[in-house]
């Protein structure tokens, strides 16, 4: 199956990508296939787009095509990881039929996460919300933990058994088994802050989840066990963070316009605010073929 391959160039101000599929001596421009170059590699086609050889990619002009960089995708053309977003890019300006979503999951999950950020608007009619109070500790903050938190759960198994994660496994996942997901989802780049308390500081509770389980899920698994002995650890802020977590795995799944979707009540965005997230290489299409799922664990 071909690969999308990703030419970026960049001056003082800005940058420029384009995407191009090379097949038997020919690269095709994925955004507008009737522009085609004479070209067997990326070397061949980034001098001739440095010589301003394609008129409608002057961008590229009097650059130096030593400086350009190349990226391939990660999937097949027409192919997309099940539960796991990527931005789209179709052939030609019409084609804007993204890859498939599972949609009952999605109205289900934000379902989810409205109930809980009610069940954290009455705790702040007690606990105000601030970022003094991050240490308050209490047995309903322990309770909106644990709910938080096995919903991230939730979030992570069905991405794995979405994307071919081994069944047996499934059954008896560790956190082990959900760090396996960081490289396709960039959950460690998320940073969000919450819209309506922003001095509450930004929380990015997946930021060390490459090497290790982050404070809430330690949390989490400490007071799950032994709620008594645990209970000064069941405090706000990992609260906040647990809840924010469950809102980050809903936008890893869906995308980033998941965050305003919604007609009967709150919608993601007037509870969290986005103020970074991870760069993400995009899907190709070619036509109107139909998608096909391509996950992640069966590759291998």
């Amino acid at each position: 199956m071909a690969k999308v391959v990703t030419i970026t160039a960049f001056d003082s101000n800005s940058g420029f990508a384009s995407h191009w599929i090379i097949d038997g001596g020919i690269a095709k421009y994925v955004f507008d296939p009737t522009i085609t170059v004479a070209a067997t590699n990326l070397r061949e086609l980034a001098v001739i787009l440095s010589k301003g050889l394609v008129p409608s990619l002057e961008f590229y002009k009097d650059k130096d095509p030593s400086k350009f960089c190349f990226e391939a995708s990660e999937t097949d053309i027409g192919h997309y990881f099940p539960r796991l977003y990527r931005p789209f890019v179709g052939t030609g300006s019409a084609d804007t039929d993204e890859p498939p979503s599972d949609q009952a999951h999605r109205k289900d999950a934000i379902r989810q996460f409205r109930i809980l950020w009610r069940d954290l608007q009455i705790l702040f009619e007690h606990v105000h919300p601030d970022s003094r109070n991050l240490s308050a500790f209490g047995d309903r903050i322990r309770n909106l933990i644990l709910l938080c938190a096995m919903e991230v759960e939730n979030q992570l198994r069905g991405i794995l058994r979405a994307n071919a994660y081994p069944e047996k496994t499934v059954k008896r996942l560790n956190f082990g088994d959900y760090q396996k997901i960081e490289p396709y989802a960039g959950l460690s780049h998320y940073c969000l802050e919450y819209s309506q308390y922003e001095n509450l500081g930004f929380f990015r509770p997946f930021d060390v989840f490459e090497k290790r389980a982050p404070d809430w899920w330690d949390a989490y698994n400490q007071i799950k066990h032994d709620r008594y002995k645990n209970q000064h650890i069941a405090n706000l802020g990992n609260a906040l963070a647990a809840f924010t977590a469950f809102g980050i795995t809903i936008i890893a799944q869906h995308g980033y316009g998941v965050m305003y979707q919604g007609h009967d009540g709150t919608i993601m965005a007037d509870v969290l605010k986005m103020t970074h997230q991870p760069s993400l290489r995009p899907v190709f299409r070619n036509g109107s073929e139909a998608w096909t799922a391509q996950p992640v664990f069966q590759r291998r």
